[in-house]
């Protein structure tokens, strides 16, 4: 089972949120979530909110692989990948 590191779109039309979350990459993004690592909003200051880095990193060191906009919103969060 390889992991990648998503977001999960939530919430009404046009008032979008994202959760950060680990899941199987096989599943679709509503599907089930291996864990919830935090979540992200265009609208609110900050944006990334609720943000777990010690299981972030954890789940980096048991081979999990971020998607290319994760990647970019966790560089700008200051985590190192």
């Amino acid at each position: 089972m390889a992991l990648k590191l998503k977001l999960q779109r939530k919430g009404a039309p046009h008032r979008a949120f994202y959760r950060l979350v680990a899941q199987d990459e096989s599943r679709a993004s509503s599907g089930k979530v291996v864990a919830i690592l935090g979540q992200y909003s265009q609208f609110t200051s900050p944006r990334l909110t609720g943000l777990k880095q010690e299981e972030i990193m954890t789940w980096f060191k048991k081979g999990a692989k971020p998607t290319n906009t994760v990647k970019k919103i966790l560089l700008q969060a200051g985590i190192k990948l």
